[in-house]
């Protein structure tokens, strides 16, 4: 009765050796398959796309997560993944590199995150993401952006972020707002007065009509569809429950002026996307005050020197 025993446990443990080790391939150069097969190409290869470019491969089928690290670790500063390439100097290295391709997950309201990262869980600073050079320099930047997607981007200074593109945010921009100077080594500059002798600058001011705009509290989304809701449930993980971007604007007093007047007088200080929203360049607004401040202050003394005439 023992040995039988002895036998049934020995018979589970050979059985269990066989189908893990079934699951495991090794070939002549020491490449690694796991769950596959297929070891040529990279040293590592789970799932079955073994490709010679990169070290490690992994294959996600049936919308399982490609890689999931939890880590517990009690330390103060734990870290999920931590990458670093040693590459020498000039080299274009990329720390972590997401790529997208095929169809997006929702088959309505289609979002396509590149880096879709949440911070949260703490008492004390949660942040989303985090970009800071790692060497000071002339020209390093945390965080860059480009809405054309090339590489091929040429910059110079250091700043926190570098946007290449339009910029939208919702909700107020602290800071110092610069304007950088539209003036060219090719720019052709003419005073301001002299361009527009013919166009009296106050007088087309005038034209523009500052209006007061209240804007309550309205918020604009969608949920997830019923189906949506399943395949998140079988994900298990993470998704916003508002699949389109939310729209908050803020219960507020603010102050404009009507873009109707603007585009009777100035044209080009009204901007327009694709999405056809309207902007004001209120920057550029400045010189025009100034000349007509300029023009009035002629106004005056000429009117001075009437007086005096008399």
């Amino acid at each position: 009765m023992i040995m039988n025993k002895s036998t049934t446990i020995l018979i589970i443990i050979l059985a269990s050796t066989v189908s893990v080790h079934a699951q495991i391939h090794v070939d002549n150069d020491g490449h690694v398959g796991l769950g596959t097969t297929l070891t040529s190409g990279s040293i590592l290869n789970v799932g079955g796309i073994g490709n010679s470019s990169y070290t490690s491969t992994f294959n996600a089928t049936n919308e399982k997560r490609g890689i999931y690290i939890n880590n517990k670790a009690t330390t103060f500063t734990p870290t999920g993944l931590f990458i670093m390439n040693e590459c020498g100097s000039n080299k274009t290295v990329s720390g972590l590199r997401v790529a997208w391709n095929g169809n997006p997950y929702f088959t309505t309201n289609q979002s396509s995150y590149g880096i879709h990262s949440v911070g949260g869980g703490s008492t004390q600073t949660n942040i989303g993401v985090f970009g800071s050079p790692a060497y000071s320099g002339t020209n390093n930047i945390g965080i860059l952006g480009s809405s054309s997607g090339s590489e091929s981007i040429t910059y110079e200074g250091t700043y926190a972020g570098y946007f290449i593109g339009d910029v939208r945010t919702i909700g107020a921009t602290y800071g110092t707002l610069l304007s950088q100077s539209p003036i060219t080594e090719t720019s052709s500059i003419t005073p301001l007065s002299d361009n527009l002798r013919d166009n009296n600058v106050t007088q087309k001011l005038m034209l523009m009509e500052p209006i007061l705009v209240i804007n309550s509290t309205d918020i604009v989304q969608e949920k997830r569809s019923a189906e949506q809701e399943r395949l998140a449930e079988e994900l298990n993980e993470y998704i916003p429950e508002d699949v389109t971007p939310v729209v908050t604007q803020m219960a507020s007093t603010r102050y404009a002026i009507d873009y109707n007047t603007i585009q009777e007088s100035f044209p080009e200080l009204i901007y327009k996307d694709d999405q056809e929203h309207i902007s004001i360049n209120y920057i550029e607004m400045i010189p025009l005050l100034l000349q007509s401040i300029k023009e009035l202050n002629m106004k005056v003394e000429e009117l001075e020197r009437q007086l005096k005439a008399k």
